[in-house]
């Protein structure tokens, strides 16, 4: 559990940083765009690259939750009840993607 937390827990602070700020420029242009101001074709080039580099950064929003849900899936008690990973149980959820109990 701790594990799972600790890939999930720099999403949000990932967003913050990377994506928020990209998702505000983009929608202070539109915002002038649709109140009808000119928008020249040196800010249509800035879309462009923030577009560029939102789809560039995008894959931490979608990384730690995929790879959360595979260490999840992976995890497997010993006998002595400890959670652990193993080769047998990551095979299980690549060949059929869904481990067995």
């Amino acid at each position: 559990m701790a594990l799972c937390l600790g890939i999930l827990a720099p999403v949000a602070p990932y967003e913050i940083v990377f994506i928020f700020p990209i998702n505000d420029r983009i929608d202070e242009l539109e915002k002038r765009w649709k109140n009808g101001s000119d928008v020249s074709t040196e800010e249509k080039g800035k879309l462009r690259d923030w577009l560029d580099m939102w789809k560039a950064r995008n894959w931490g929003r979608v990384a730690a939750p995929l790879v959360h849900g595979v260490v999840g899936d992976c995890k497997e008690k010993d006998i002595s009840g400890v959670e652990r990973f193993s080769a047998k149980s990551i095979m299980r959820v690549h060949s059929r993607g869904v481990p067995q109990q």
